[in-house]
């Protein structure tokens, strides 16, 4: 990698980051920037578990319900971050960016670094422009939302380079590893490379367990269709460098089935793919192209290595599509094959070199704006001070209060905007907070609701209280927002500050 790709880069992580420093600089004083511009429902959650790792604990419970279970070792990657926070001393919003712009970093590495080796047998220009194509280009999404649409480019992180390295660390490193095991499979295999897969295997498994299963059907599909050709056995030990991260996976599903919490949580855990219609408009204009390749490469019998972009496109639009509950999750990195693709046709036109790097240029110029809109539109809810990104000044002291005087196990009943902070803020349990994480989230949520606005009359509200087991009520301006309730004999008030006051249940 030359000096100009390594300042590109880091120029790109500079301006991937410039909206979260805008973010935080632009505290009001009453306000305080909770550090997500893009999912901030999945974000919040992603601190809720690094707070997990910052008490000391490994073991993975929802502390989005209020009954957590026994748990067990899921969500590694963001426990492990919650106890750098407990070694560093940091604050996990911080160690949360620090490890978004590091992964994202190491992402674009990979991505240069598996570009350079899968064309190395065409040219360095395949190569580079299938690099920023991939790294920086996005879908048609700016040009669908005149129309009203909301296409995935604008909302699916994991599926794009450029996206998923300005939403979370965990897409970041997951696809960075994604592509170190597909650059290694395929060069020639030597016990390093064995190693190296092996450990790449088990760290995507912990990281991005859907990632996984990409690995596995891409390399699969490909030895199996290399065997067919071929009429004879190959041996692929890259296949079997990836046995100890199938393993893990398989932990992962055993102690989502087998746990009643964690089985009510993965009950919810529901991600449909997009219409057709705008996964199509979400990965154009590359997939024009890259459809184009995909069909003259059938027709001509692809090459080894070109067997990997058309396997990887065609057992992801195949798993997206596939009927059940977690199609949208395989859209994970599609948009790499898709720009190589995309790249590779363009380039093989029977054109002058000139008229091919003109439809290069309008490719990119038209995958540049989606990308432009999503740091905009995080500049706005900056902007805006939107309450989704943004805790007031006294629900902040509050929270802090909360930090230092609760126990590590008091369940906290708040509004479900509130419920969404507590646990991120301070790894205390609420009863409801996430549409996921919450088990029974929809009753949990009418509960809550019912008791702010009024709906209950005292004697409800008391056994609703005693029999959840609740230890603090939280009312704030967000539970104002839904009513009002009666102080209860039984709520203490132990904080109090502005438009904020915390009771305590049973305290005499």
């Amino acid at each position: 990698m030359n000096i100009r790709k390594i300042l590109f880069i880091l120029v790109l992580l500079g301006i991937l980051s410039m909206p979260y420093f805008v973010g935080f600089g632009a505290d009001a004083g009453h306000n305080d920037f909770v550090g997500f511009l893009i999912n901030p429902i999945d974000g919040n959650s992603y601190l809720a578990k690094m707070q997990i790792g910052l008490r000391g604990d490994w073991r993975f419970q929802l502390p989005y319900t209020a009954e957590p279970g026994k748990g067990a070792y899921l969500f590694l990657f963001y426990i492990f971050l919650g106890h750098l926070c407990k070694w560093s001393g940091l604050a996990p919003i911080t160690v949360f960016h620090l490890a978004r712009a590091l992964s994202g970093g190491i992402l674009f590495f990979a991505l240069d670094y598996f570009f350079r080796i899968f064309f190395a047998e065409e040219s360095p220009e395949l190569a580079q422009k299938s690099f920023y194509l991939a790294g920086i280009g996005s879908g048609l999404g700016w040009a669908a939302s005149f129309l009203g649409m909301l296409t995935p480019d604008l909302w699916v992180p994991e599926a794009y380079p450029f996206f998923s390295a300005y939403a979370t660390p965990h897409f970041s490193l997951g696809m960075a590893l994604l592509l170190l095991i597909f650059t290694l499979s395929l060069q020639n295999g030597n016990m390093y490379q064995f190693i190296t897969m092996t450990i790449a295997g088990v760290l995507l498994a912990i990281i991005m367990p859907f990632g996984m299963v990409i690995v596995a059907l891409v390399l699969g599909i490909q030895w199996v269709w290399r065997m067919l050709e071929s009429r004879k056995f190959i041996w692929q030990p890259q296949i079997f460098s990836l046995l100890l991260g199938g393993v893990l996976l398989l932990y992962q599903y055993w102690a989502t089935v087998t746990d009643p919490v964690l089985a009510g949580w993965n009950k919810q855990n529901i991600t449909p793919a997009p219409p057709v219609w705008e996964f199509i408009i979400g990965f154009s204009p590359a997939l024009v192209p890259a459809i184009w390749t995909i069909r003259d490469q059938w027709r001509a019998g692809a090459g080894e290595k070109n067997k990997l972009l058309v396997i990887w496109v065609l057992v992801g639009a195949g798993l997206i599509y596939f009927p059940f509950s977690l199609q949208r999750r395989f859209m994970f990195a599609l948009f790499v094959p898709v720009a190589g693709l995309a790249v590779q046709g363009l380039m093989s036109l029977l054109v002058d070199k000139k008229i091919r790097q003109r439809l290069w240029l309008v490719l990119l110029i038209l995958s540049l704006p989606t990308n432009v809109f999503i740091l905009l539109a995080g500049l706005f809810g900056v902007q805006t001070q939107n309450p989704k990104l943004y805790l007031t000044g006294d629900e902040k002291a509050a929270l802090d209060w909360v930090s230092q005087n609760t126990e590590e196990d008091a369940l906290i009943l708040s509004s479900p905007e509130m419920g969404l902070f507590i646990p991120a803020q301070t790894g205390r349990r609420v009863l409801y907070g996430h549409p996921f994480e919450t088990v029974d989230a929809e009753a949990e949520k009418g509960f809550v609701e019912s008791f702010y606005s009024d709906r209950f009359d005292s004697i409800q509200e008391e056994k609703f209280i005693d029999e959840l087991g609740i230890d603090y009520v939280f009312y704030g301006p967000r539970e104002a927002d839904l009513g009002h309730f009666d102080e209860l004999d039984d709520l203490v008030p132990v904080f109090n500050q502005g438009e904020v006051t915390l009771f305590a249940v049973g305290v005499q």
